[in-house]
């Protein structure tokens, strides 16, 4: 199990060559917003941006991955893209709502500005992409979400890093 964004864009597109190793093998990939408790058997292997605890539960960090500011041309057309970090607080931004935020470690746009304007709330990263690669605003996503959208661009690459831990 693991949340929606590193399932569906990143482990989905990787699952090949485990599949042609172990043809017997059935993958279930589940993604949610919930945490999940493996000791309870919800899942045989979770993987999140936490060091998940528990008893019995074995955890280890497999790796990392950044996560930058995208928007579109459709976007940028309207509002003029930001030079500076300092240019964010006059932009629209896509983010979780709130009040359904149950793994704390999502909460990535608070590292990059204090008060931003969000004008898109949603619970799945896939929305928040698609929402600003419709030009709704600027959106920030694990670099490894956007390969393949082709209407998002990077913005301030190199100024705006946020960082995650994958366990």
């Amino acid at each position: 199990a693991m949340m929606e964004g590193i399932g569906s864009m990143y482990v989905a597109r990787k699952l090949v060559p485990l599949s042609e190793r172990y043809p017997q093998l059935r993958i279930e990939l589940v993604t949610s917003p919930q945490l999940v408790n493996v000791s309870r058997r919800e899942a045989d292997i979770f993987l999140s941006f936490f060091k998940p605890t528990g008893r019995g539960l074995d955890s280890e960090k497999i790796g990392s991955f950044a996560l930058s500011i995208y928007g579109s041309q459709a976007y940028f057309d309207r509002y003029e893209e930001p030079r500076r970090v300092s240019d964010l607080e006059h932009h629209h931004f896509m983010h979780y709502v709130d009040d359904l935020v149950q793994v704390e470690s999502v909460r990535w746009l608070d590292e990059v500005i204090v008060a931003p304007t969000v004008t898109f709330h949603s619970n799945s990263m896939l929305a928040q992409m698609a929402a600003a690669a419709s030009g709704m605003g600027l959106v920030l996503l694990p670099r490894f979400a956007v390969i393949n959208e082709k209407e998002l661009r990077p913005v301030l690459f190199r100024e705006v890093v946020v960082r995650r831990d994958l366990w």
